[in-house]
């Protein structure tokens, strides 16, 4: 069983979990023709090397061209960043062409993550809105990181 093991001595990030999956031996472009699955709108990621003291790591930036459009009514404003509740981020992966493995893996992230939300804040489930959770950014983030654990072969992680 292959084993992917964080090391978060200084907490983690949905991009720091993307550049240490490319550390890993992910492929940029395996992952790009995953991501590109969702139908979210025009983004690209940059991966490039940054140096903490003697330590070298991968950086990933998501940056989103154009607009931010996954699950919005006809009628809705398009721009970029914006919040969406986890009905409308489930909807995104639901329409997706990613692995049913992928989408059921980032739903239970995102509903997690809604829940959570709902315990701080004393409301339900469905009146959680994702502000920075919803945008294409961290959307990318997280369905990355579970596609990208997916293309490794990774069944367990640990941290």
């Amino acid at each position: 069983m292959r084993v992917a093991y964080f090391d978060c001595i200084a907490g983690i990030s949905g991009d720091m979990t993307l550049g240490a999956l490319f550390d890993a031996g992910l492929s940029q472009d395996a992952l790009k023709s995953e991501l590109a699955k969702l139908p979210i709108g025009d983004f690209e990621i940059e991966v490039h090397t940054v140096h903490k003291g003697p330590i070298a790591a991968k950086a990933v930036t998501v940056k989103v061209s154009g607009h931010d459009v996954g699950a919005l009514p006809a009628a809705e404003p398009r721009s970029s960043p914006r919040s969406r509740s986890l009905a409308e981020i489930l909807a995104i992966l639901e329409g997706s062409e990613l692995s049913p493995t992928v989408k059921e893996k980032a739903a239970r992230a995102f509903t997690r993550l809604a829940e959570a939300e709902a315990r701080v804040h004393g409301v339900a489930v469905e009146e959680v809105h994702f502000h920075e959770l919803g945008g294409v950014d961290a959307i990318v983030d997280i369905v990355g990181a579970v596609a990208g654990l997916e293309l490794l072969g990774v069944e367990a992680v640990y941290a």
